[in-house]
């Protein structure tokens, strides 16, 4: 437990000394349980402390006030992505008016070199990810801003997009280069899923992911979430969604049921 406790901390130092010191009171358990809200609860540091040393999140508003306004937009649209995401990526989602291509390539390297953003080593196309930390304060930070709808549908249009192009690819790539080349964007995957198919979601687009993604899933032996997803875009296919491309209709009535 307190193994995990640090994995999702992501061995930050601030964070696992304040976690300490409220595994002391509250127990170790009840620090792991209630991480999903760690802002409030990773509260309470030495008094001697400076004040943005007392709380994990005065630490995090001290660093993000540190950056210039370009930067603070980056880093906070950047939270949308869930996992791993690519330059490609992070430009086509998070460029605006206001945010140039080329400003998001030169946010994204200031933000490695001010350890905001990780750098994943490995493979030959540069990967990158917020810590879980940065993430819950990125979306915060999102929710503040009035961005999140926008920024959402234009991450789960790029998911779709990405995944229809791979799936072209995979018929005339070698078999070990095919989808699991791609197991890395699962996790964006499922979040543009989770909000296509919520409330202030966009079910087509759901519908239309869904279908494009049947091949990844089954190259990853994730034939039960398969099921459980294609399932789910189902039912709003049958609700009335007659728009929808054909060949993502018989791809989902094909897929394994």
């Amino acid at each position: 437990m307190i193994a995990a406790i640090c994995r999702r901390l992501d061995g930050i130092l601030l964070a696992l000394e304040l976690a300490a010191a409220r595994a002391a009171v509250l127990g170790v358990e009840a620090v792991a349980t209630h991480l999903d809200d760690r802002f409030r609860i990773l509260t309470g540091g030495r008094c001697t402390a400076l004040p943005r040393h007392q709380t994990l999140r005065a630490t995090l508003d001290w660093s993000y006030e540190l950056l210039s306004e370009p930067e603070r937009v980056i880093l906070r649209r950047l939270a949308v992505f869930a996992g791993f995401f690519r330059l490609e990526a992070a430009s086509a989602v998070i460029t605006s008016p206001e945010i140039a291509p080329a400003e998001v390539v030169d946010g994204i390297a200031n933000l490695v070199a001010k350890s905001l953003v990780t750098l994943v080593a490995g493979g030959t196309v540069a990967r990158y990810r917020l810590l879980d930390t940065m993430r819950a304060y990125g979306l915060g930070k999102l929710a503040e801003s009035g961005e999140c709808q926008w920024l959402a549908r234009r991450h789960a249009e790029h998911c779709r997009n990405f995944i229809e192009r791979a799936e072209a690819e995979w018929e005339t790539r070698p078999t070990a280069a095919g989808p699991a080349e791609y197991a890395a964007e699962i996790d964006n995957l499922r979040a543009a899923l989770n909000w296509a198919f919520s409330r202030d979601g966009d079910a087509q687009i759901g519908i239309a992911l869904t279908a494009a993604a049947v091949p990844l899933w089954m190259q990853l032996s994730l034939v039960e979430e398969c099921r459980r997803r294609v399932e789910r875009a189902l039912d709003c296919f049958t609700e009335g969604f007659d728009t929808v491309d054909l060949k993502a209709a018989k791809s989902l009535v094909d897929a394994p049921q």
